[in-house]
């Protein structure tokens, strides 16, 4: 192996790692998408799961339109990855739009 396939090869690895390393960066709070990576589930599961109160997130505004996106805790995260999710609570509708339907 040459020099320079040695150097690419490198290159290749210290990229790999350094993208690792910022998904391993403890935050404040994480976006519905950084904590659905790191708990191993699908964006809209993670959604559905604060609305339900299975996951403890705050709504905050995105800057896209009038929505606001779940915000969730990296405290919540470590709760989440120890005890799982929360026990459903009386009266949560999973799906509120077709409620009285």
């Amino acid at each position: 192996m040459d020099i320079e396939s040695k150097l690419d090869e490198l290159i290749l690895m210290v990229r790999m790692l350094d993208s690792k390393l910022a998904r391993q960066t403890i935050k404040e709070v994480y976006s519905t998408e950084e904590f659905a990576e790191l708990a191993g589930l699908k964006p809209k599961t993670v959604r559905d799961y604060c609305a339900e109160g299975r996951l403890k997130g705050t709504k905050k505004r995105s800057g896209h339109g009038r929505s606001k996106e779940w915000a969730i805790s990296h405290a919540e995260l470590e709760r989440f990855q120890r005890d799982g999710l929360l026990p459903r609570q009386q009266g949560v509708d999973r799906l509120p739009a077709l409620a009285g339907v």
